[in-house]
């Protein structure tokens, strides 16, 4: 499993609910926190990247990277 996946998991599963002694389950808060968190991982690494222009080229990649942000936020229905 990625690590950065591993580690977003594992705050959101700080309260999870133990069951048969043995195991524990994340409740469906974890499960959307969890979700909500990897899909706004998602939306950082597409406003992190960097234009490869120097000319009219780059305003066009930050404009397809502003309408791919706003995209995955409705669809996903995430409120920033």
């Amino acid at each position: 499993m990625n690590e950065r996946i591993k580690t977003i998991w594992e705050e959101t599963t700080l309260t999870c609910i133990p069951r048969d002694g043995k195991y524990a389950y994340a409740s469906s808060k974890n499960i959307q926190e969890f979700a909500e968190l990897l899909i706004k991982e998602c939306i950082m690494v597409v406003k992190n990247v960097q234009p490869g222009y120097r000319d009219y080229r780059s305003q066009i990649e930050e404009a397809m990277q502003d309408d791919c942000v706003e995209a995955i936020k409705q669809h996903f229905e995430i409120k920033e």
